[in-house]
């Protein structure tokens, strides 16, 4: 409930600001592919997809507000956990080590190098399987037209603290469109 309330103030908030100036918005829908690079039980969820939505306030500086909601899955579950986790270390992983979804509510700075390349830096929450974690995320992105209505990118994602003080990082791959 906490995060849905925190991303409602912060669309008001966001939308507000938008509608008392002359700058526009413009969003960006992605599909993307993420790779766990550590965790506390990285061979519980190797790899997940998922949506992201990326919006940036259109400024005259090189620096844009920015705002990205993500929503990934990962699709390893008991069956392919048996196959690839021995049943003794099955035993000894505590019960959430295994993700089954990611939501994130980030929110940041982009800077725009060239009309083409830019690099964004985020920061809020992440829900996990029904808990909440503080969270960062780095990416680098082009669009590959001139209008600037493809996209492609990388990114890299820490969860703090997720399991023993032990944190989550993923690398993650997006290929997207503008909508607006």
């Amino acid at each position: 409930m906490k995060i849905v309330l925190a991303t409602f103030l912060l669309s008001l908030f966001y939308f507000n600001l938008h509608g008392q100036s002359n700058s526009k918005i413009s969003g960006f829908l992605t599909v993307q592919y993420n790779k766990t690079l550590y965790d506390y039980a990285p061979e519980s969820n190797p790899w997940g997809i998922g949506l992201n939505f990326q919006s940036f306030l259109n400024t005259n500086s090189k620096f844009k507000p920015t705002l990205d909601i993500s929503a990934d899955f990962y699709f390893i579950n008991e069956v392919s956990e048996a196959l690839l986790i021995p049943p003794p270390l099955q035993d000894a992983l505590p019960r959430d080590s295994s993700i089954d979804y990611v939501i994130g509510v980030l929110a940041g700075y982009s800077y725009q190098f060239t009309d083409r390349f830019f690099a964004t830096i985020l920061g809020g929450m992440n829900l996990i399987d029904g808990k909440y974690y503080p969270g960062m995320k780095a990416s680098i992105k082009y669009h590959f037209s001139t209008d600037q209505k493809f996209i492609v990118g990388v990114s890299f994602s820490n969860v703090f603290n997720r399991i023993n003080k032990q944190d989550f990082g993923s690398v993650t791959l997006s290929l997207g469109r503008r909508i607006f």
